[in-house]
Formats: C-alpha cells, structure tokens, sequence
C-alpha cells in the first residue's frame, strides 16, 4: 500500500490529525521529482489485515532509507549509508516523534471515521508530505491526504492553503486555514526551515548511491490479438528513476495504449512498459519509432553494428539500445548531466505480414 509498488497521483495519503505544534507538519521530510525527500505514512482503524496500526516510510530520491512501524516501535534505518549520521540521538529522537505521531493520527482516524458516518469496520489513512530541490536550485513543498484509497485534501503550494477534495473534509480545511491555526503557515516554515535543510544533509550521507546511473535493459516484442498488432517495449534496471520512453509513428508521438507507470525493482533500479496499437492497415508504408531519454553520465550510445536477424519481421542493429533500420543511434549531450537518446525503428514489411499473425517476437537488448 505505501511501499513504492506504484507510484502515481496521490499512492500515499494519511488523514487528519488535528495540527498542533508537536504534531506532523513540524516533522517530516518529503519530496516528489529531482531530489527530493518523500515520507508516506499510513494508519489503518483496526491492525489486521498485515498492516501495523501506523507505519512511516522515508524516501531520498525514491530509495528508502527509514522506517517506522507501531509492531516494531522505533526508528530504523534501511538504507546502509544512513548509519553515517553523525547525531548519536537521532534514532531515540525520531522514535519518540514517531510515537506522538502515531497517537495523533489515531485521533485523526476517528475524526475521518465520523466524517464518513463510519462507525466500525477496516479504513485506512494516508499521508504524503515532503520537499523536493530542484537543478535551478528552486524548491518545491508539498501535502496530500487521502482516506480509503480516494484523494481527501491537498495542500496549495503557491497560497499555502489546504482545499477539501471532498465535502467531508470541508471542516478540517477551514479549521485549518483559520487564523488561529495558520496550518499552511506552519508547513511552508516546515518546507523551508527543516525539508530542505535535511535533504541536503542525506545527499551528503547517501551521495555515492544516490549518485550513480545505472543503464537500463530494452525488451521490445510484438502480439497479433484479432488482427490487431501490440508493440510493447520494457524498459528495466535503471536508475535513477526519471525516463521518457515513447513511441512514434511516422515521427508523430503515439499514445499509450497502456498507462505508463515507472516500477520500482527490488535491487533499487526501474523499470517501465510503453504498448501501441497497430491497426492492419497501419502494417504497411508506416514505421514506428522507439525513442528513449534517460540520465547517463557514464557511457554514450556507440555505433550501431549489425546483428542477428531475429525473424522476417524486423532487422536488429544492436548498440547502447536496439536500433532497427537506423545507421547509428541518436545521442544527445546536455551541459549538466550527458543524456543519451536511442531510436528503435520497428517496420513492417509488406511481403511477410502473414508472419506477423499470432506471432511474438522477443528482442532482448543490454546497455553495454
């Protein structure tokens, strides 16, 4: 649920804990996109169902690096460069603020509870807070909440005012934005004051992981269904975790017949998968592209060699990623971080669309 099998819109949101001055917004460290510092929290009404009653993830750049959890009772580190912290007292601290927290987000579980008319049952809570540093050296806050799996009220950046999602969480966000709360206040000096001060800090301690590039894996396949074509294209193993992957028809963007979400692996890298639908009629005189834009800074794409005819439909020219009927991949320089960009062309040819019926192609590609 909070772990980062998914990471959409709003994939954490815990609820309404009434904002008092020891509570949550004076606490956390969170982020979105380029560096960021990102916790999820979520409490559930009753434990069960494999849930502890209040659990809290930290995450730099998307990589875990602490964690709470009510079963366990305190404070631990998950990621190994996180025992570099120089503060003997940081882990008795953080369990302490941890356990307060978690008696303020039972409190809120009830308020959401009546809220819903909810008098029983399983319901869950989420929170998502954090702060993110961007490469212009700008910086970015923000907070989300959710109940059962449905946005509930967000926090406005630009005004620092949270707005209700949802009719039920009208009372909250106008005790919230009151003037005797100022809660939005309260999170802008949070964002500004404590986020981003400590984000620099865990750059600091994790910048040999937090650092690297790891090249991604390409597996491009294609499926007849009804007559209809799939192209589909997973890209695996990389890090870090932003990619644009894409496909073309024509040198027109095609979209995706399938939502792109970025997966996280369980060795700390990425992946995702792009899928196209190719109607008969769009097999012949057409060719589609496979163009792929990730962070590198270690080895450029080389030049294409030829290689294996892996069946009638499409000629492999392998390199730094497949490319298919291209002299040599497109790479592109950036005076910050070295991008490079491959092209995949994938053509149908008109004497073998028979081969295409029923037929599944694999082609397995490295980043060498």
């Amino acid at each position: 649920i909070l772990q980062t099998c998914k990471r959409p819109k709003f994939e954490s949101h815990s609820e309404l804990i009434e904002p008092n001055s020891s509570s949550l917004v004076t606490l956390f460290r969170f982020g979105l996109s380029g560096h960021s510092l990102q916790y999820f929290d979520t409490t559930v009404s009753v434990p069960g169902h494999g849930l502890p009653q209040f659990i809290s993830v930290c995450y730099v750049d998307g990589i875990e690096i602490t964690r709470y959890s009510s079963d366990v009772g305190r404070a631990v580190p998950v990621a190994p460069w996180m025992k570099k912290l120089e503060d003997p007292d940081y882990w008795k601290r953080n369990t302490q603020l941890y356990k307060g927290n978690k008696a303020g987000y039972k409190q809120g579980m009830k308020i959401l509870m009546n809220s819903f008319n909810h008098t029983r049952g399983f319901h869950i809570g989420q929170r998502m807070f954090g702060c993110e540093l961007r490469g212009d050296g700008s910086t970015r806050g923000y907070d989300q909440f959710g109940y059962d799996g449905k946005d509930h009220m967000v926090l406005d950046p630009e005004r620092w005012v949270y707005y209700a999602l949802v009719d039920q969480a009208q009372v909250t966000t106008q005790k919230w934005n009151s003037p005797e709360e100022r809660a939005g206040e309260r999170s802008k000096n949070y964002m500004e004051n404590i986020c981003i001060p400590w984000l620099r800090k865990y750059l600091v301690y994790g910048e040999e992981e937090l650092e690297r590039r790891v090249h991604p894996e390409v597996k491009v396949s294609d499926q007849n269904v009804n007559g209809v074509t799939k192209l589909h294209c997973q890209v695996y193993g990389f890090y870090p975790r932003d990619v644009d992957v894409k496909w073309e028809k024509n040198g027109i963007d095609v979209l995706s017949y399938e939502a792109k979400h970025v997966l996280p692996n369980s060795d700390g890298t990425y992946q995702i998968r792009v899928t196209v639908e190719v109607a008969a009629e769009d097999r012949e005189g057409h060719s589609f592209l496979l163009t792929m834009l990730h962070h590198s800074h270690t080895k450029l794409c080389g030049r294409c060699g030829r290689g294996a005819l892996r069946t009638s439909v499409l000629a492999v020219l392998r390199s730094c990623l497949t490319c298919v009927r291209l002299p040599r991949p497109l790479c592109v320089r950036s005076s910050v971080r070295t991008y490079f960009m491959c092209r995949l062309q994938w053509t149908f040819f008109h004497a073998i669309t028979d081969v295409l019926l029923g037929a599944i192609t694999d082609v397995n590609t490295t980043l060498v």
